[in-house]
């Protein structure tokens, strides 16, 4: 009943949002804003090998970030993690790929920085009130319920508290991490297939 265990984990999926998703979204606006995408237009590497190259660097640091997180949560907000370590860090990685390939797909289709910028934002609101970070879902009305359905924080936040407070097992929640691993995986085909069409 005490209200940090609820929050923080919350705060770290809307945390990992921010990051990934912001990051990812300027990466090709950059390189449009900069002059140099044509540099990679000529180069011998894939569509699907560009995007692995934009998402990796910062999938690397996304889970340095998250490790950091976790310490926090335990140490210094004094909160035990109850479940499996590596379910938890499983869970994570599907998570920040998923928001990755979210970014980049937001930044196959921006202009520009700001409008980058602004479509990410689009997708954060939604998360701070229909994943069940602040309000429980069950209460919501269907239309919202169902928008809810469609982020992969609502999975993830549900996640990370039965993992962390209640120590909810692989076999428990598998059908999360699978919705989560598809959301991913949609994605980064949709990334691919955007910027190839862009290119066209």
């Amino acid at each position: 009943m005490l209200s940090p265990n609820f929050f923080v984990p919350g705060v770290i999926g809307v945390a990992l949002q921010i990051a990934t998703v912001f990051a990812t979204a300027l990466s090709i606006v950059r390189e449009r804003e900069r002059g140099t995408l044509e540099q990679l237009l000529v180069s011998p590497l894939s569509r699907w090998g560009l995007m692995l190259g934009k998402l990796v660097p910062y999938l690397c640091i996304s889970m340095t970030m998250a490790a950091g997180l976790f310490a926090v949560l335990r140490w210094l907000f004094d909160i035990p993690i109850a479940g499996s370590l590596a379910t938890l860090f499983l869970a994570t990685f599907l998570y920040v790929f998923a928001l990755l390939s979210l970014g980049l797909l937001i930044s196959t289709a921006a202009q520009n920085h700001m409008q980058a910028m602004q479509m990410a934002m689009v997708f954060l609101l939604p998360t701070i009130f229909f994943s069940g970070f602040i309000f429980p879902r069950e209460t919501m009305p269907w239309i919202f319920y169902a928008i809810s359905t469609t982020m992969p924080s609502t999975y993830y936040i549900e996640l990370l508290r039965a993992i962390i407070l209640r120590g909810a097992t692989f076999s428990e929640f598998w059908e999360h991490i699978a919705i989560l691993a598809g959301m991913g995986a949609v994605l980064f085909v949709l990334c691919a297939v955007r910027y190839r069409r862009r290119l066209a």
